[in-house]
């Protein structure tokens, strides 16, 4: 086998879109039978065990050198410390790894005495507007300043479907798709300061509801949020040049603003893999394997993530 996808939920169903019509021999481990049995009538040139990675380790077989890990997040920190710990090289960990900093560091430490080469999956690097957006700032003079929103819909949210701990991180477990894109466009802050309004609201997440704060990036970048969780809102991220204001929203879609003007303009992108496929993946996939990890998140990176994460959320480890 040449590449291996842990987990059989939806997100590896995602890379077996793109890895499937490959020259790769792909095995899936799962610890859903049912969810296997879903997968192998889809993808009849793939490999599947059902039972885990621990009984797959036990029959003596030896893992590919490449993986996806895609397990539910409670279980990424043990499960990439057992593929480091049996020679897996390259591994790209769904977001956000850990929703725990020391299980971070640990990895760190863990990939670096084997050698191996560990990333967190964060797609949003990848997509069309991002790149596009990215060249058009670059184009610009840079980026000025940036104001951006991660509210969630927590009334759409049924507590049954996510874990305890996932929940109680909603921060990390999802907002962070946000968080980490306006780090990964400015910078990590140098300055940051913080509030958080509701705290109790949220029977499920109890550090907050209402999210303010602003900062300064490493590269001098002014930025500021506000998200209430309580209210209506969405993901959005606005970007200043000098030149006109961007805006991501919805992600997938970049809109510009000419300075003296006051409608949105959409601006045309060449997005076709990203109908295709997830949005994103492709791309990230493609520079994973081909050892481009400029645009992906190193687990330096992410450490840094959950600390400024833990600040914004008001969490307190």
């Amino acid at each position: 086998m040449d590449i291996l996808i842990l987990g059989s939920g939806y997100m590896a169903n995602e890379y077996l879109k793109v890895l499937s019509n490959t020259k790769f021999k792909v095995l899936v481990i799962g610890r859903s039978e049912k969810k296997i049995d879903d997968l192998k009538k889809n993808y009849p040139n793939v490999f599947f065990f059902s039972g885990g990675i621990q009984n797959f380790l036990m029959s003596g077989e030896k893992l590919p050198e490449i993986c996806f890990n895609c397990v539910s997040i409670e279980n990424l920190f043990e499960t990439t410390i057992s593929l480091i710990n049996n020679n897996v090289k390259k591994i790209l960990v769904e977001k956000p790894g850990s929703l725990n900093v020391e299980h971070l560091k640990s990895m760190q430490k863990a990939a670096l005495d084997f050698d191996a080469d560990v990333y967190i999956g964060y797609n949003r690097h990848f997509y069309s507007s991002v790149q596009k957006l990215k060249e058009c700032c670059y184009n610009d003079g840079g980026i000025t300043s940036l104001n951006f929103e991660f509210t969630e819909w927590i009334h759409t949210i049924n507590e049954k479907d996510y874990s305890k701990e996932s929940l109680q991180k909603w921060m990390m477990s999802n907002s962070s798709h946000v968080i980490d894109l306006v780090f990964h466009l400015i910078d990590y802050p140098k300055d940051l300061y913080c509030i958080q309004g509701g705290k109790d609201n949220i029977s499920w997440h109890k550090s907050g509801s209402i999210f303010v704060g602003c900062g300064i990036s490493n590269q001098n970048i002014p930025f500021s949020y506000h998200s209430n969780w309580e209210s209506s809102g969405r993901w959005s991220i606005e970007i200043s040049t000098y030149i006109g204001r961007y805006l991501l929203m919805p992600m997938e879609i970049l809109q510009f603003k000419k300075k003296g003007t006051i409608n949105y303009i959409e601006i045309e992108i060449d997005d076709k893999l990203d109908k295709d496929f997830k949005h994103g993946v492709f791309n990230q996939i493609n520079s994973f394997l081909n050892n481009e990890f400029k645009n992906l998140v190193s687990l330096e990176d992410q450490i840094k993530n959950i600390i400024y994460i833990n600040k914004i959320a008001g969490y307190l480890d």
